[in-house]
């Protein structure tokens, strides 16, 4: 692929790049977002009126009350996008006053191959697109207006799977009854590894944090964290406590930190009127924060008064706020007042029993070392309550989920060398037991496919390779784990495990995640 090819992916997260150089500055004015929707809408015109009641209907709505509103926010941030595409700019283009379109021709998009591909009926072509579609279209994200695209393209997914299973060129039948079971339901499961795993899943593999989760939500402690390095399955984890409490009778509110666009991050107030709202919409309120908000009081107190007059209100049954992706938080100003309100809420339980604290838990998903952003611990939520972490699979646990996938290693010869691959990573067992599923490849022939860019874990580990070359200090860290040189502050150590390309309890014992890890990083670390 070309240094200066524009590449885009969003099957799963969203990924954005110039070459090997992602594109920075996407998160000023909704850029990310802005640019998420341009793709999906490519080669036809956008104006701007239509973008600012997408992103900013508070300010479109001021502009539309007089003629000729010009948009400043959808104006800037189509700057911000232009001057982050740097060389690809001119894809960007006016086409009218008010009026930009998106040119993508020779850039190198997932979506737009997936389509090109499934219009065929050759079976190559549509195992290709099947390979491409890793994970619903930006899975993570919320917005009304990616569930149109979201859907069609799983409308498009499923029907090449029974495409496939038409012209009978599946894999062979599986080696057991459950197996067959599962092989037959669709041809999907064997594409989704990447983000939460379905809550009606088969391929979801319980474990022992699952049932201490649980238990602790049944519990109603005030605060239960759940942490886990990058990809380890937290997600999947709190859909389902969060889950499992739902039948239980409590009430539930989820917020992802990931998906709240930058608007809701630039102060305390911005925040807490976010959280507030999707409070009231999670739990159909009748009472909306804007009705009891009061710009005489602090931010924080306007939360607290909304969360326990309404939502916790008299007659109001056990709440749990499930919050996943925290370290989100830890990169803006808004964070360390966040964090420090939800300790002081564990901490009125103790002090004030009779009222609705007890009543409240909040379930708290992250990865990044608290402590490390957190100067004062006295406000940090992360040393009290429930705190449980998240380990990867064991070679059993590797080993049942191989049976749910059909066998495709036939023995424990097999199975002992996929797990000295891949280690217990969540995410690349269960794409790599697809693979193998798949195209009924041998362990030696899936340890070198691992290792191409075109290979299944590719975009997996050019995504750990890209984060490392943005931080040469990380970088020259991970190279000493490589090379068994291991010296290095504990700050760095704590951040290489958190991003999960290292295990260990100490900087001292760090070692590569996986052999497959070991073996890429090595190969594209050498030359630094």
């Amino acid at each position: 692929m070309p240094d200066s090819v524009l590449t885009v992916r969003l099957f799963g997260e969203m990924e954005a790049r110039i070459g090997d150089t992602p594109l920075t500055g996407l998160h000023l004015r909704e850029g990310e977002r802005l640019l998420a929707f341009l793709v999906l809408h490519h080669g036809t015109p956008q104006t701007y009126r239509k973008l600012a009641h997408m992103f900013w209907p508070s300010e479109a709505q001021q502009n539309d009350e007089y003629e000729g509103g010009d948009y400043p926010s959808t104006r800037q941030a189509i700057y911000a996008l232009r001057k982050a595409l740097g060389l690809h700019a001119w894809r960007l283009s006016s086409v009218g006053k008010g009026v930009v379109q998106l040119d993508l021709q020779g850039s190198d998009v997932d979506t737009l191959e997936f389509e090109r591909l499934v219009i065929e009926e050759d079976e190559e072509r549509c195992r290709r697109a099947v390979e491409i579609y890793r994970a619903p279209v930006l899975e993570f994200w919320n917005e009304e207006w990616i569930k149109e695209p979201r859907a069609r393209f799983l409308r498009s997914r499923e029907r090449i799977g029974a495409r496939l299973t038409a012209m009978e060129k599946l894999p062979g039948p599986p080696a057991n009854a459950e197996a067959a079971r599962l092989s037959a339901d669709n041809s999907e499961r064997h594409e989704t590894a990447g983000g939460a795993v379905p809550l009606n899943s088969p391929l979801y593999i319980e474990r022992e944090t699952d049932t201490q989760f649980q238990q602790a939500l049944t519990w109603r402690e005030s605060i239960v964290l759940v942490k886990g390095a990058r990809q380890i399955g937290k997600t999947s984890l709190l859909a389902r406590g969060l889950q499992h409490a739902r039948k239980a009778g409590a009430r539930i509110v989820m917020t992802d930190f990931q998906s709240l666009d930058e608007s809701s991050l630039v102060s305390s107030d911005a925040l807490y009127r976010t959280l507030a709202q999707e409070m009231a919409d999670q739990l159909d309120l009748d009472i909306l924060p804007e009705q009891t908000w009061n710009d005489r009081r602090s931010a924080g107190r306007n939360l607290e008064r909304y969360l326990c007059d309404v939502a916790l209100g008299e007659g109001a049954g056990a709440l749990i706020w499930g919050m996943d992706v925290v370290d989100r938080l830890f990169g803006y100003a808004c964070g360390s007042e966040a964090f420090g309100l939800f300790r002081s809420w564990h901490n009125r339980r103790a002090l004030d029993p009779d009222g609705p604290w007890p009543r409240l838990t909040l379930a708290i998903s992250y990865a990044t070392e608290a402590h490390l952003f957190i100067a004062d611990q006295n406000r940090s939520p992360f040393n009290v309550g429930v705190r449980l972490t998240l380990s990867d699979f064991s070679r059993a646990q590797i080993a049942e989920l191989n049976e749910r996938h059909g066998s495709p290693l036939r023995n424990d010869a097999e199975l002992n060398g996929f797990y000295g691959l891949v280690g217990g990573h969540p995410y690349l067992v269960r794409c790599g037991l697809a693979a193998i599923a798949a195209q009924g490849v041998s362990i030696a022939e899936m340890e070198d496919m691992g290792l191409r860019e075109e290979g299944p874990f590719g975009d997996h580990l050019r995504r750990l390779r890209l984060t490392l070359q943005q931080n040469p200090v990380l970088t020259e860290m991970m190279w000493k784990v490589l090379k068994d040189e291991p010296d290095f502050a504990i700050e760095n150590f704590y951040r290489l495990r958190s991003a999960g390309l290292i295990t260990g309890d100490r900087g001292s014992d760090a070692r590569p995640r996986c052999r497959l890890y070991a073996a890429y990083l090595s190969r594209h670390l050498s030359g630094r």
